[in-house]
């Protein structure tokens, strides 16, 4: 049966990945935790019928950092992958995010598999250009900050 709400397939995701179920039915957004890995969040976008994938990166060193900056916007166009993964700053804290934007009612769950590493990949890259694998933060940003970041990306 076909889920008719971004929260019940994220609810069948969690159920064929084993994972405890942890869905806010009325905010539609999940928070996956891996081991050694960055947490993912989920958050459904209704009614238009997209999940909003969004993963802390790590922080910027120097807010001013041009290199870091121009090095961080080039990852916005070398996908090779079959999913596009962007990039973005939260001005304030300088905390990167990568995030990609899919219509829910398209995933499966092995595509969500193979989303989900598209974006540690990306972070995997992000690491790389700031230079520091061990500035990885581990789920820091809440589902509120979440939504905040998503909202401001979206008006763009």
């Amino acid at each position: 049966m076909k889920p008719r709400s971004c929260a019940e397939w994220m609810s069948a995701l969690l159920q064929h990945f084993n994972l405890p179920l942890q869905v806010d039915a009325e905010q539609d957004v999940c928070t996956l935790h891996f081991n050694g890995k960055p947490s993912v969040h989920l958050i459904g976008s209704m009614p238009e019928g997209f999940v909003n994938v969004m993963c802390e990166a790590g922080v910027l060193p120097n807010l001013q950092a041009a290199d870091s900056l121009l090095g961080l916007l080039a990852l916005n166009r070398c996908d090779s992958a079959e999913y596009s993964v962007g990039v973005t700053v939260h001005r304030q804290s300088g905390t990167v995010i990568a995030c990609s934007r899919q219509r829910w009612k398209a995933l499966e769950p092995s595509a969500t598999a193979r989303l989900l590493e598209c974006v540690h990949d990306k972070v995997d890259a992000v690491q790389r250009v700031l230079g520091k694998p061990d500035n990885r933060p581990q789920a820091t940003m809440d589902a509120k900050m979440s939504r905040m970041l998503l909202a401001r990306h979206a008006a763009r």
